[in-house]
């Protein structure tokens, strides 16, 4: 395999008998760092290891006195015709002349001879040295890529013909590892984590009503087969975080397989990638982008889920989108192409189509949400395809339109906090008085089958319903024992109901061959009822929606696996994640938000727990601790901060009997971040910062709660906004390391390993760094294209393998590859497994 290199190449100028030379890299065999110095007459020193080359481009010399002269373009290469990864170019100048003047200076780098334009840096006349003086500059570039390096030095000296400038010139370069194009086959197994998130529509197949679809804030898009008993993700394809947040979905019952789905999210409006939409032929298997000219909110600022994307009923190739803030659109080859068609700019929720008029339109909207405009919203209707419109509905906001599947005149407009009927077609509109109980109306129902019911839904056990148009309702899941029915093997049924029972109900899809069938979207699963709304039952079976931010294996017992993840806290397996239960059943807390676990490897009956939210004492900040494999938990933290929203996101544990923790506390408002310490179990705990910064948000927030802290050896390791830091275990006294190399943000994870106590891994928004030397210097490690590892484990038993998880391309790092990558000799060559389905 080709080595990976870190390789210090030196231009040296001998003038008047000064050597101006550079500092060579020292060789260090286990990382495979070398040297090379070559000298301005090129003779390379005998004294030193040549592991690259060197070639000058044209006649000029290095430096001379004449007016305009002293130019210079070099080439580099790296041995065994191996690529360039990062490359640091330095430039030294040197003044010798008689004046203070010592001419313009400027340097600039390229992969080809003929575009040498990435600015290195420059020293006008205002910033030369004086007599006397030196000046150094310096720029990285990453990921260069290319096997040839061209530098190009520019010296301008004016009128000042006698003075001298003395000039270094090195570079600094790590060789491109060797990158297998193919990927190594693997064969994933999926972990029975069913559930989590946020499910917030449902549609059916009307040709197959066996054949079911759901959109998620975080899982993308979901189906089912089998009239909602088991579901399978459908989001093959899908390279960005923004995608798998879905507003919508469209199934095409005359052309068999064909489904489009509205994806976006509406905080990442002003980023290159914040939605798209697409179209999938073969039932969601596979997709293809059609356009991302305009997007949707399935999550973040403005999220909202509904009827997003509407067929013309004459011909399903016309396609109308109600965008998120870009206005109406339509397609009319099946989306293909788009055209703007009305309300640009606006913020639209959904749009309708007359079944018996397809010139017909209706257009739900709701005032923007990012308060830029005071311009309300409201309902929208045109006569002639879109052409003109006026307002028929005029209040604030409309969140969604539905028509009654029987009489086509009736009219239900839900607003968020109430809803509005009408029987002529949105003419005139009637608002109904809603059940005291009612908090929240995200979509209102007409029920088919029943002539004048409809529903209301949205919130907790928020499900009402009405016979008389509003006079009297009827709350069938007021009594959670009586309406809902929990699957014994789903793993948080052993929560308290009223924290899992319909807390988030969002949408409604009634079986219109079965009106008795009904399902209801929720924050966790998707909900079924067989008798026509009297009790529930969740269907959480394949739903890939949780948040998970650990997944940490017994160390005895590698059937046990333990998962933190979001909104349920920690579930536990002893089937090897077949199955999973919610361990903490009993104790002093009840939590919602864990984020890191630690397993004693000495007795694995002894844990150690991150909580970030605790919805049984009003505590955000506390540590649990179980003797008892998770079935009994101690809630502990005196002396940590108890403020709202200040995440423990690091935990480290200095020995082997958990009686030295470290947490990672992130901040809040008047509340600084820290590092807190507990030497006596997490009984109580002191701050240990000193040495950091304190500025809130240091160490992220829950939900980006990556391994922030980690101890090998006598060294503990954070990774905060502001860099990486260490300290020696017993000092506890923090400073930054991997100055110039580490950059000071985006860095998103640690890790170590026993084996190698002086290793560190860190991974940043754009690259994954490597240290052998407990954090004195790092090297850049992987291909081009692994950006923004999140999580990187290493082979206990074999350190020379690690396996890294490589999320999403986003803002920084749009080159990234998502996947899991492999390499097997330190980094040094490097293949993708294949992606799990």
């Amino acid at each position: 395999m080709k080595p990976q290199l870190a390789v210090l190449l030196t231009a040296s100028i001998v003038l008047a008998g000064i050597a101006h030379a550079a500092i060579p890299v020292p060789f260090d065999e286990q990382r495979n760092v070398y040297r090379l110095e070559l000298r301005a007459n090129g003779l390379v020193a005998p004294d030193v290891e040549t592991v690259g080359t060197f070639q000058r481009h044209n006649n000029d010399k290095w430096i001379v006195g004449e007016r305009g002269k002293g130019s210079g373009t070099w080439s580099f290469q790296l041995p065994n015709e191996q690529a360039f990864g990062d490359v640091t170019v330095i430039v030294s100048v040197y003044n010798r002349g008689e004046h203070n003047w010592a001419g313009q200076h400027a340097t600039f780098l390229g992969t080809a001879a003929d575009r040498i334009d990435q600015e290195v840096g420059h020293c006008w006349w205002n910033e030369v040295p004086e007599k006397g003086g030196a000046r150094e500059y310096r720029q990285t570039f990453a990921n260069l890529g290319a096997r040839t390096v061209f530098v190009k030095h520019t010296i301008e000296n004016n009128w000042f013909d006698t003075a001298q400038q003395l000039l270094s010139l090195r570079i600094v370069a790590t060789a491109a590892p060797e990158f297998h194009k193919d990927r190594a086959p693997c064969q994933w197994s999926r972990l029975a984590v069913d559930g989590g998130g946020f499910v917030g529509f449902l549609t059916m197949d009307r040709s197959d009503p066996n054949t079911l679809y759901c959109a998620s804030d975080k899982g993308g898009v979901h189906r089912s087969d089998d009239a909602g008993e088991t579901w399978t993700i459908c989001a093959r394809g899908w390279d960005r975080e923004t995608y798998y947040s879905c507003s919508g979905i469209l199934v095409d019952d005359r052309n068999p397989g064909r489904v489009y789905a509205a994806t976006g999210q509406g905080w990442a409006h002003e980023f290159l990638i914040p939605g798209a939409l697409w179209r999938s032929d073969d039932k969601g298997n596979h997709w293809r982008m059609l356009t991302k000219d305009f997007y949707f909110s399935g999550e973040g600022n403005g999220k909202m889920t509904g009827n997003v994307l509407e067929f013309d009923p004459a011909d399903h190739n016309v396609i109308y989108a109600a965008s998120f803030d870009r206005g109406l659109w339509i397609s009319r080859d099946a989306g293909q192409s788009w055209t703007p068609l009305a309300f640009p700019g606006r913020f639209l929720t959904g749009v309708r189509v007359d079944p018996d008029d397809h010139q017909r339109l209706l257009v739900s909207m709701r005032k923007d949400v990012f308060g830029k405009s005071d311009e309300p919203g409201g309902l929208f209707e045109s006569l002639d395809g879109g052409k003109t419109w006026k307002k028929n509905l005029d209040i604030p906001q409309v969140t969604d339109v539905h028509r009654h599947p029987a009489n086509h005149d009736w009219l239900a407009a839900a607003t968020g906090d109430g809803v509005y009927i009408s029987k002529d077609r949105g003419q005139t509109w009637q608002e109904l008085t809603l059940h005291e109980k009612c908090k929240a109306v995200r979509k209102a129902r007409w029920h088919v089958g029943h002539q004048t019911r409809l529903w209301t839904v949205g919130g907790a056990r928020g499900l009402f319903y009405t016979d008389d148009f509003g006079k009297t309702w009827t709350w069938p899941t007021e009594s959670i024992e009586a309406a809902f029915d929990y699957p014994d093997d789903w793993a948080f049924s052993a929560r308290k109901a009223e924290w899992t029972a319909m807390m988030g109900a969002a949408d409604m899809l009634i079986d219109p061959g079965c009106p008795d069938r009904m399902y209801v979207s929720d924050d966790y699963t998707p909900i079924l009822s067989t008798d026509g709304g009297k009790t529930w039952s969740q269907r959480p079976k394949g739903i890939n929606t949780a948040c998970v931010y650990q997944v940490i294996p017994d160390p005895v017992d590698p059937n046990t696996i333990y998962v933190n993840n979001a909104d349920f806290g920690l579930i536990k397996s002893t089937d090897g994640g077949k199955n999973f239960f919610w361990p903490i059943a009993e104790g002093e807390f009840a939590v919602n938000e864990t984020t890191q676990l630690w397993i004693n490897p000495n007795d694995n009956q002894h844990l150690i727990l991150t909580v970030t939210y605790d919805w049984k004492n009003p505590y955000w900040t506390r540590v649990g601790v179980s003797r008892d494999g998770g079935v009994t938990w101690a809630s502990l933290g005196e002396g940590l901060p108890l403020d709202k929203g200040g995440w423990l996101t690091g935990l480290a544990v200095l020995d082997d009997t958990g009686r030295e923790i470290m947490v990672a506390y992130g901040g809040v408002g008047d509340t600084p971040a820290a590092v807190f310490y507990s030497g006596d179990g997490g009984e109580t705990w002191a701050s240990k910062s000193e040495g950091l910064p304190t500025q809130p948000g240091l160490f992220g927030s829950g939900w980006t709660a990556l391994p922030s802290l980690a101890c090998a050896g006598d060294k503990v390791y954070a990774v905060t906004t502001r860099g990486l830091f260490g300290c020696d275990k017993n000092e506890k006294v923090w400073r930054r390391l991997g100055e110039g190399a580490v950059p000071e943000g985006g860095l998103l994870t640690v890790a170590v390993c026993a084996a190698r106590p002086d290793w560190v891994w860190v991974g940043g928004s754009s690259a994954l760094y490597v240290s052998s030397d407990k954090g004195e210097t790092f090297i850049r490690s992987g291909p081009a294209q692994l950006q923004r590892p999140q999580g990187v484990a290493i082979n206990p038993k074999n350190p020379s393998r690690w396996v890294v998880a490589c999320n999403q391309p986003w803002w920084g790092s749009l080159a990234n590859v998502p996947g899991v990558y492999l390499t097997e000799d330190d980094g040094k060559s490097w293949t993708m497994l294949e992606t799990p389905p």
